[in-house]
């Protein structure tokens, strides 16, 4: 990726392609999407302020994401550049795994546990 002036990028067609494919998935985050918005908006020309207006979002936000974008190499696929970075703050408590088995557990029907009320 280069940039051709402070506020526009320059995408391959495939890393157009994938950040278009990040914006139609039903299955992708709400904050994945904003961020492939921002990058496609900034490779298309479009300033920080607008580029936060059109897509509703602070600049600080959209700055942010084009810095990460262009910091970022490359040799990283467009999901990765467009990772956000841990959080600090308190270890989670249970592991990924953990949290995999309890929202299978939660999911289950209970067998035998309960009773129907009737009116």
């Amino acid at each position: 990726m280069q940039k051709t002036h402070c506020s526009q990028f320059e995408l391959s067609t495939q890393q157009r392609t994938e950040l278009e494919e990040i914006i139609r998935k039903r299955s992708s985050t709400q904050g994945l999407v904003l961020r492939a918005r921002i990058i496609l908006a900034a490779a298309e020309g479009q300033s920080l302020r607008g580029s936060a207006k059109y897509l509703n979002c602070h600049r600080e936000t959209v700055t942010l994401w084009r810095k990460h974008w262009a910091e970022r190499s490359d040799d990283l696929s467009v999901l990765q550049r467009l990772k956000d970075e841990p959080r600090p703050g308190h270890p989670p408590k249970f592991t990924e795994k953990e949290v995999c088995k309890i929202m299978a557990l939660a999911c289950e029907k209970p067998e035998g546990h309960g009773h129907m009320l009737s009116h």
